[in-house]
């Protein structure tokens, strides 16, 4: 079977270790790095094709003739997804609070930032860089969403979806003893919160994924991706589909506790088919509840076989 995964390396969110580890499996012969164009770890191939040529179609030719690849680097989403499976993208994210902390640390360790912590936090650049590097995919869609906190965690789960196995490397790491490092005041932190607001959330919906994902790991069963896209007291939309299987998943949709039906998810989506989902975008599921039905509650969807919940 075929393997080409794309890291989006998210700075200071352990990546470096991530990628010198996926290095160690992949080989250096099938290991790319796109770190910009003036980076002296940007791989050669990236410089000609990417960055001189412009010739990404030619790049994907290049990269998946053969049957592994690794690709890493400091770039969005949108900038290699149109050639990956949605379900071989990867990233790690990381607390938001000490996420700004260390990447205020970097800037001025690296490229020389010699302003105050109170000004870094509220330049627009430095706000919600988590959700930015992963924005144009609901979260759900990524292949495997990481844990900087809970790496270990996160590398087994790993290897249970890909049957990859990483050995731990620490690269990258270094403590700084400055005190508004130790302990940023109440109102830093408070400021941090109320800039960052999306990254917070993006950090608890991954937190819930790896804690998903765990559980069904114990169960045995297999981890199946999707989101709600719509509900309502009365209407519940959602994507629902597996990495290695092509077939329509079975929802079960409750109301509260009561089951109701069995929908399935084969509904074309033309929206997420851009997005490289598996079964060519039918992967959607409806349910509408009867204009004659008296109770009331909030619909729930969970995947019949495994009783994995899909949450919005």
């Amino acid at each position: 079977m075929k393997l080409h995964l794309l890291f989006i390396h998210i700075p200071k969110t352990a990546g470096t270790s991530f990628r010198f580890s996926a290095q160690a499996f992949f080989g250096k012969k099938r290991t790319f790095f796109d770190y910009s164009e003036k980076s002296e770890e940007t791989s050669k191939i990236i410089l000609d094709l990417i960055y001189h040529k412009k010739d990404f179609y030619n790049f994907y030719r290049y990269f998946f003739q053969e049957k592994y690849s690794f690709l890493s680097g400091h770039f969005s989403n949108e900038k290699y997804a149109s050639l990956y499976e949605t379900v071989n993208i990867i990233s790690f994210v990381r607390e938001p609070i000490a996420h700004v902390l260390s990447h205020y640390a970097h800037f001025c360790l690296h490229h020389g930032y010699s302003k105050k912590l109170d000004d870094f936090i509220e330049e627009e650049r430095f706000q919600n860089v988590q959700t930015k590097h992963l924005a144009g995919r609901d979260l759900s869609l990524y292949g495997f969403i990481g844990i900087t906190e809970l790496y270990d965690d996160s590398l087994r789960l790993l290897e249970s979806q890909y049957g990859i196995r990483l050995k731990k490397k620490r690269l990258n790491v270094r403590d700084r003893q400055w005190n508004e490092f130790k302990s940023p005041s109440k109102e830093i932190i408070n400021r941090i919160k109320k800039l960052n607001h999306l990254d917070f959330v993006l950090y608890e919906k991954a937190k819930r994924q790896i804690e998903i994902r765990k559980w069904l790991l114990q169960k045995g069963e297999v981890f199946s991706y999707g989101y709600l896209q719509k509900f309502t007291e009365t209407e519940i939309r959602g994507v629902a589909f597996q990495r290695e299987n092509d077939e329509a998943l079975e929802v079960d949709i409750y109301l509260d506790d009561i089951f109701l039906e069995t929908v399935i998810a084969n509904k074309l989506r033309p929206g997420l088919v851009v997005k490289n989902v598996p079964r060519k975008g039918y992967i959607g599921f409806d349910y509408f509840l009867p204009k004659n039905f008296k109770l009331k509650g909030k619909l729930r969807a969970f995947i019949r076989k495994s009783g994995q919940e899909i949450i919005k």
